[in-house]
């Protein structure tokens, strides 16, 4: 749910930061710093276990970068680190919570649970 609603701030604070800096290079940069996170985050939830504190504890991790991303917009590489902790903790967080969806869930209605979690995080996303 954090990672649906911090996704549309992030689009309005990443341009306005990469423009802060006067180089649209920026702005791919960070993107780029993003994915990186996310794809090392896919790599760590190898070597971990499924378990409800970890979930927790990722969660309430992953606020802590964007609430830092607030303060260090001046620094573009702390930025920059900061939004690939973000895509590293929460692609972390996704991973470990839909194994846990899909372990505990009951398999003839994992679908719908599913489509209910995808239905009621898109409520932040951006309206197109």
């Amino acid at each position: 749910m954090l990672y649906s609603f911090v996704t549309p701030a992030l689009t309005i604070l990443l341009p306005k930061v990469a423009q802060e800096f006067k180089n649209a290079t920026f702005y791919s940069a960070f993107y780029i710093c993003f994915i990186i996170g996310f794809i090392a985050g896919s790599i760590m939830t190898e070597k971990m276990k499924v378990k409800v504190k970890t979930i927790s504890i990722t969660w309430l991790l992953s606020a802590l970068p964007v609430l830092l991303m607030l303060f260090l917009t001046k620094n573009w590489f702390g930025f920059s680190l900061l939004i690939f902790s973000f895509g590293f903790i929460t692609n972390i967080h996704n991973i470990l919570s839909e194994s846990m969806i899909q372990i505990v869930s009951d398999d003839q209605i994992l679908g719908r649970i599913l489509t209910t979690i995808r239905t009621s995080t898109s409520i932040g996303g951006p309206i197109e």
